[in-house]
């Protein structure tokens, strides 16, 4: 032998049944593994509602979650969070695990109003969520209490004018939608009338009926029965065009009144997941909602309590939220509104 030839020792080198078995086992090991991540959604979603039962946000979730649970194969569990505008419901979103298993329906009240309104919400409306999707676009209807001697805006304006202090509103509490629209509205014509808050939209309405206050301005699926049937008289429609499902109602715009003719106001209910959710859960939230908004059978049964789907994408509802809160910040202003500590 060359003393100078390497030494090969068959010992130090796997053999080849050796090696494939190490690569079997690597590839079992590796396919094991993924199986095990689950693709979300593995198991229920829970959806906040940070109203009471009955109110528009309330009838938007429950509308929604039926057929989104359908196409996430997974169940959705509406939970109502009712009072502090919004609030509580809020916060509960924020403070549930970031995993994309706890999302929430939000309308004004939550994201451009209180942030306004109130220095110490808790929250950034632009920083604290991942948004999903803007739903619907709804009106809201103006409506007096029968005993209120009006029949249209401007016998409305005409007497709260001569009787000061006899009008009272219900509202959901300051930072509410229907308290902020109403505020505007009073304070676009000059009007004063003394503020009674409940939890939500659904108890003002019942103030309403009841007589316990005799103006409300609640959206136009929630309070259209009532007018229809005569149990309360409605004045105005805010939007930019009357509605089909209250042709002879007027919008403010018509009104004589100068002040109203540039006020086309429209709410909105979007739905939202804490920031710092997997990318992977709100992408397929985000599919999934905009798969789910804009089916026909999800258009029809908008349609037919008078909301209109929009199914703005991420994007475009978080720029509407900017915008909000600009315009809400100069509303507020000039209303010589101080946000509350």
């Amino acid at each position: 032998m060359n003393p100078l030839s390497p030494q090969v020792n068959a010992m130090n080198y796997p053999s080849r049944s050796l090696l494939l078995t190490t690569g079997l086992i690597t590839l079992v090991l590796n396919c094991a593994s993924a199986c095990c991540q689950t693709a979300f959604p593995s198991k229920t979603i829970t959806m906040i509602v940070p109203t009471a039962p009955g109110g528009p946000i309330d009838m938007t979730a429950r509308i929604v979650a039926k057929d989104l649970s359908v196409e996430l194969a997974q169940p959705i569990v509406i939970m109502n969070k009712p009072g502090g505008s919004q609030k509580i419901g809020v916060e509960f979103l924020l403070a549930a695990a970031k995993d994309g298993y706890t999302i929430a329906a939000v309308s004004p009240a939550s994201m451009s109003i209180n942030p306004v309104i109130e220095k110490s919400v808790g929250y950034d409306p632009l920083k604290d969520f991942t948004y999903l999707a803007n739903g619907i676009e709804y009106q809201s209807v103006l409506v007096v209490h029968p005993s209120v001697p009006a029949k249209n805006l401007a016998e409305l304006i005409a007497y709260a004018k001569a009787n000061p202090g006899k009008l009272s509103y219900g509202s959901g509490g300051n930072g509410s939608s229907m308290q902020f629209t109403t505020s505007t509205f009073l304070y676009l014509t000059n009007l004063d009338a003394l503020q009674v808050t409940y939890k939500s939209s659904g108890p003002a309405m019942l103030g309403l009926l009841s007589g316990e206050v005799n103006m409300l301005m609640p959206d136009l699926g929630e309070i259209r029965q009532y007018v229809l049937n005569g149990a309360v008289v409605g004045l105005a429609v805010t939007g930019s065009e009357r509605n089909k499902r209250l042709p002879n109602i007027p919008i403010f715009p018509e009104s004589s009144n100068p002040e109203l003719k540039n006020w086309t106001y429209t709410g909105w209910i979007g739905f939202v997941a804490s920031a710092g959710i997997p990318a992977e859960a709100a992408q397929r939230l985000q599919s999934a909602f905009q798969t789910t908004l804009k089916t026909d059978k999800m258009k029809e049964a908008f349609d037919g309590i008078g909301f209109k789907v929009i199914a703005t994408p991420p994007a475009e509802f978080k720029k509407k939220i900017a915008d909000g809160l600009e315009s809400n910040r100069k509303v507020v202003k000039a209303m010589g509104l101080k946000p509350a500590s």
